[in-house]
């Protein structure tokens, strides 16, 4: 068959199969056939097209060309057959490929990071040297800054006018739990009465100064952050309590207390600021890549935080796993809490390595999996704590020796 032919058969091949594939779908197939078929007409003389119309009237050519073109496709199946890995062991080494090809790919999304972070420098000097881009900082730091300055004058009046009802409730002393509670809650509110009046004073601000574009999405930004941070501290003082012990939930001293809330707020604040300040570069023109290094260079000094949290509070947790369940139970569990106290923190910094590696390196559907695996983990350590507790309580109770029996 020649050229001529498998070009004509090409462009029929195409209007045919268009007629078999949505109307969406038609109009480019239909412009490559017409195009290939114009190719062909203005190339081909006329003899060799009138040799082709009669080749396809003609039943027994025809049916020569259909048993020629089903030849061309199982050629191009074999070839593709051939291609593809045949018996398991070659499956299974090209899915060990495209792992491979995966991980790398991985790898070098992480490397990206150290190859964009001169980029953030480049960015920060270009926009100092641009007298444009300079002004549109000024005005946007000055509009922001009284923005913030206003929000936080707000927030401190607020709290100067709650000052004697927060003083009246953590002065109080209960012993029951239930009247706790109440006490607990109406503190909480108090504390969290001040954000709203930042909101206010800030928004009302924020609408006098008619601040450019820029300036007002970046002021709505760092409004944001600091709500966020904010609700997030307060709960953790609810639950900690770490200025009124005698509200206090949990079987907790105030040393802990305090020592826990001061790290909750560090790394709230490390983590929210940072990932809004992430964001706040981009609308001011940062390149994406010099954003992104900013970013995991955030989450990198979170993790490090993590990790120095876990090396300072290794002897007490250690300690504290040791003497779980006060020696009750058999030898065996006795050996699997001496093991994890010796090895806990190098179990929580592998834990804390793998969670960043995985964000870093962006894995696909890798923190989805870290996260569930975390999720089911703390559920089942509560789950079984929870039925070791009732299983003793049960067995105290079911085995008990009354009056008389005694």
């Amino acid at each position: 068959m020649n050229g001529l032919a498998r070009s004509l058969i090409a462009a029929l091949l195409l209007v045919l199969a268009a007629g078999t594939v949505p109307a969406a779908a038609q109009t480019p197939m239909l412009d490559a056939a017409k195009a290939a078929t114009a190719k062909t007409s203005t190339a081909a003389p006329a003899a060799e097209l009138r040799a082709l119309v009669e080749t396809l009237q003609d039943e027994a050519a025809r049916n020569k060309l259909i048993s020629q073109l089903n030849a061309m496709i199982a050629a191009r199946r074999a070839v593709e057959e051939k291609a593809a890995p045949a018996g398991a062991g070659a499956r299974v080494m090209a899915a060990l490929s495209m792992r491979i090809e995966e991980i790398s790919g991985a790898i070098v999304a992480g490397a990206r990071v150290l190859v964009d972070a001169p980029m953030l420098v480049a960015w920060l000097a270009d926009q100092w040297r641009d007298s444009a881009a300079r002004a549109l900082w000024i005005e946007t730091a000055w509009k922001v800054a009284l923005v913030l300055a206003i929000g936080l004058f707000g927030e401190w009046l607020v709290r100067l006018l709650l000052r004697r009802p927060r003083r009246a409730l953590e002065a109080r002393t209960v012993e029951s739990i239930w009247l706790r509670i109440p006490l607990l809650v109406a503190r909480t509110v108090v504390d969290l009465l001040p954000i709203a009046g930042f909101v206010a004073a800030g928004y009302t601000v924020l609408a006098l100064v008619e601040p450019g574009e820029v300036a007002r999405v970046v002021a709505l930004a760092l409004i944001n952050a600091s709500v966020i941070a904010r609700l997030i501290i307060g709960v953790a003082r609810m639950i900690l309590v770490p200025a009124a012990g005698n509200l206090r939930l949990l079987a907790i001293g105030d040393e802990n207390a305090n020592y826990a809330f001061i790290w909750v707020r560090r790394l709230t604040n490390v983590s929210v600021y940072g990932y809004f300040l992430a964001q706040v570069a981009v609308l001011l023109g940062m390149p994406t890549g010099g954003a992104a290094a900013l970013l995991k260079s955030i989450g990198f000094l979170v993790a490090l935080m993590l990790v120095v949290l876990a090396m300072q509070n290794r002897a007490v947790v250690a300690g504290a796993l040791r003497g779980a369940g006060g020696g009750e139970g058999p030898a065996a569990l006795g050996k699997v809490r001496e093991r994890l106290a010796d090895t806990w923190h190098v179990l929580a910094i592998i834990y804390v390595v793998a969670v960043y590696a995985v964000w870093v390196l962006e894995v696909e559907g890798g923190f989805e999996l870290v996260l569930l695996g975390t999720v089911l983990s703390i559920v089942i350590l509560v789950a079984a704590r929870l039925i070791a507790a009732a299983l003793r309580g049960a067995l105290r109770r079911g085995f008990a020796l009354g009056d008389q029996m005694r």
